[in-house]
This record gives structure tokens, sequence and C-alpha cells, in this order.
């Protein structure tokens, strides 16, 4: 049988600004003059048959110029859009000319999927973690560097604060901010900012399920909080606490699996950073019109009663990563300059080869 291959659908919105972004640069100026023709290349690929798009170019743009002010000849994360996983197209929703939603359009989306995220159920969370917990989408050897990367290529549809952003260009933003924190050893162990550092990196690999996975928004995204009624009455511990499922429990669950084992406070800050329960403070529900619901001090109390010694003790650590994760973002197309050496080189102190599976 013959395969069919679908043409490039360029839009000339997307074409005009291919000519424009590839002759300037994210980073100081450098500019890459074989720019344009890769970039439609790798883009295309990227959006698998679907439109290329100006927010698209606008990513590997913004990407390939990162890497080439960072002496990062390693095309690999670039690659990983070839991918059979990979839909560009199906992870950053965009209108029907190809353009980016303003603000008011995208938070009635953010409405939508909080609906949907506000109705799982025990069920829902045993289900969504049945499917996707030991499922390899992308490779069983892969550098978390470009995993990383990848990132670049999602962004989170229910943060009114990013919008558009990149979540590569966000666990950059928070590393950043780490990194230019003092943290007196008086108060915190010796290895207790380098850990932070590595959380502040991986903590939203999860969010790679809507790239990879083609997962439903409203299970990637969002805030979460602990299921209605679903405490449990014997077991302590908040590993025991049903909580809604979105990408923190999917990054968890794949980092989990690497061995040497991650530090636990490290896994905890992935796995419970957008848990609304565990700052200690009443919450006033944003999307209410969408089924959500308050946080309140009979909540927090009894949610309190379920921890163990244990908890009280990671506590800490992850509402430091979240303090960062909030307080540093920034809305931009452009990733910031950072030492890409020492990512590196930090992902593999933690990771063996500084790849795992995904």
């Amino acid at each position: 049988m013959m395969m069919v291959v679908k043409p490039i659908i360029i839009t000339a919105t997307a074409m005009a600004f291919v000519q424009m972004a590839t002759a300037a640069s994210c980073c100081d100026g450098v500019t890459d003059p074989k720019l344009s023709s890769s970039v439609v290349a790798i883009a295309s690929r990227g959006a698998k048959g679907g439109p290329l798009t100006k927010d698209l170019v606008t990513r590997v743009t913004t990407l390939k110029n990162f890497l080439v002010h960072h002496n990062d000849n390693d095309t690999s994360a670039l690659e990983l859009l070839d991918a059979p996983a990979v839909n560009v197209s199906a992870s950053i929703h965009l209108d029907s000319h190809g353009n980016r939603w303003p603000a008011h359009q995208m938070n009635t989306f953010a409405n939508k999927i909080y609906l949907v995220h506000n109705q799982e159920t025990v069920e829902t969370r045993r289900q969504l973690q049945n499917k996707w917990s030991n499922k390899t989408l992308i490779s069983n050897e892969v550098d978390v560097w470009h995993l990383l990367t990848l990132l670049h290529f999602t962004v989170d549809h229910s943060d009114s604060l990013l919008h558009y952003t990149s979540q590569f260009t966000h666990c950059i933003q928070v590393y950043n901010g780490i990194k230019g924190r003092h943290f007196s050893e008086e108060a915190h162990d010796h290895t207790f900012k380098k850990d932070l550092m590595l959380a502040a990196l991986i903590h939203d690999l999860g969010k790679l399920l809507a790239l990879v996975g083609n997962e439903n928004d409203a299970h990637v995204d969002c805030m979460n909080r602990v299921i209605p009624g679903s405490l449990p009455a014997q077991e302590k511990g908040l590993d025991n606490i049903p909580i809604q499922w979105n990408h923190d429990e999917y990054g968890y669950q794949r980092l989990a699996a690497v061995r040497p084992r991650l530090p636990k406070r490290i896994l905890a800050s992935v796995r419970y950073h957008s848990l609304r329960e565990l700052t200690g403070q009443t919450h006033r529900a944003p999307h209410k019109a969408a089924g959500g619901y308050d946080v309140t001090s009979k909540d927090i109390h009894e949610f309190q009663q379920q921890l163990t010694d244990e908890d009280r003790q990671l506590i800490p650590f992850i509402l430091h990563m979240r303090h960062y994760d909030q307080s540093t973002k920034i809305r931009t197309d452009f990733i910031p300059d950072t030492n890409v050496t020492e990512i590196k080189d930090l992902l593999a102190e933690y990771f063996p080869g500084g790849k795992m599976r995904w």
C-alpha cells in the first residue's frame, strides 16, 4: 500500500514570521544563517501534518537560538519532535487561523478544563494512574535535558499568569530564581539548595503528557485539591490521601522509577507542588463556576490530621519550591539566559548518565 504523505500547510502569517524571526534571536543578537530552512523543517515535523503556525515557528526559533547561544550543538532535543507520540498541534491550543487566544479566551478555556478536573473522583484517579503509570511514550533511555527542552512545546492552559509561555522557560525561571538565592547552612542542610534547584528543573516534566500522550488538558494542567470526602479513616500519611490527578502525579510516577532513587523531598515536591491544602492556608476557589470549591479551615484541619511526622519534615522543602514556582513567573516568548553546562552537570549527578525512561 502506498503511503500518503500529508502536505505541509504553512500559513501566510507563519511564513512571514519565519523570515522575521529567523533574522533575530532571543540571546544577545546571536543568529544562525541556516536557521530559516531548518526552522521550517523542524516545525513542520513537530506539527505532525497540522498547520505550521507562528506559535510553533516562534518556539523552534527561540529554542534553536538558545542552544546556539550556549554552544549546544546537540540537536537531539529538537529531533524528539520527530517521535511518533509527539504532537505540538494537539498540545498547544490556538484559534482557527493558527493565532494565539487572547487572555479572556484562555481564561474561558481554563474554566472548561477545571470543570472536568473538579469532577475527578477516586475512580477517575485510579483509571488515569493505570493508564499512564507504566507506559513508555518516548524511549527507554532519553536524556533528561532533552525532556526539559521538549517542554518548550508545552503550555499550561490553566495558568493565567504564564499564558503561552513555555514550560521549559518557566522551569528555567524557577531554577534561576533559586540559584540566585542564598540559603544559610544554619537553617538548611548542605544539599538543600542543590536539591531545590533540581526540583525546579523537573517539577513540571509531567506536563509532557499533553504533548506526548494527547491526554485531556483537565488531567494535565490545573491546581489540585484533596478529592472531597475521600480522606481515609485509618491510613495516615500524605501518600495515602486521594488527590486530584494531573501532571504532578504523572511526573512523580515517571521520576520515582529512576534508580538510584531520587531524594524523597525532591520526589515529594514534584508530586505535591500543586496541592492547595499543603500551604495550610484557606483558599477561595477561582473557578467556582467550573465546580471549584474553597479550601476551608475545616479542610485544612482534617488534612493536617492525616499527616505523619515524616510528611511534616518534607513539607517545608515542598513549600520552598512552590514559592519560587509561583513567584518567578514572567510571561515571555524568550528563554532566560542560564548556565546550561551547570544544569547538565546537575542532571548527570542525580540521573545515571543524565538519562531516564519516559
